[in-house]
């Protein structure tokens, strides 16, 4: 009786860890020009698990229950951390970052 017990607390553990995943989908914008970044790196914090967009700023996720906030970053623009909406469709508006470009070195 104990195995039989122990092997449904098992599987309800089971269970409620796939439930507690979720996922999401966005697109990543320019925040001055409305047009899509392409390659844009989305990390869920904290860990080094992530995913990147495509050309046309379009990108996938699954979201564990543990996760609640994901950084984007791409070459030229402004790093921005968001909390993880509860919405599973989004978008995201990154501002360029005019230092690198002040900073290139030409000659």
């Amino acid at each position: 009786m104990r195995k039989i017990i122990l092997f449904l607390q098992l599987i309800l553990l089971y269970v409620s860890s796939l439930a507690q995943s979720r996922q999401i989908t966005g697109r990543v914008l320019d925040a001055s020009t409305n047009k899509p970044v392409g390659n844009a790196a989305i990390i869920k914090f904290g860990t080094t698990e992530g995913t990147v967009t495509n050309q046309l700023g379009f990108f996938s996720l699954t979201i564990k229950g543990d996760s609640n906030s994901l950084v984007f970053s791409c070459i030229g623009y402004l790093t921005s951390k968001l909390d993880i909406p509860e919405v599973d469709q989004f978008k995201v508006l990154l501002k360029k970052d005019f230092r690198e470009l002040i900073e290139l070195d030409l000659g």
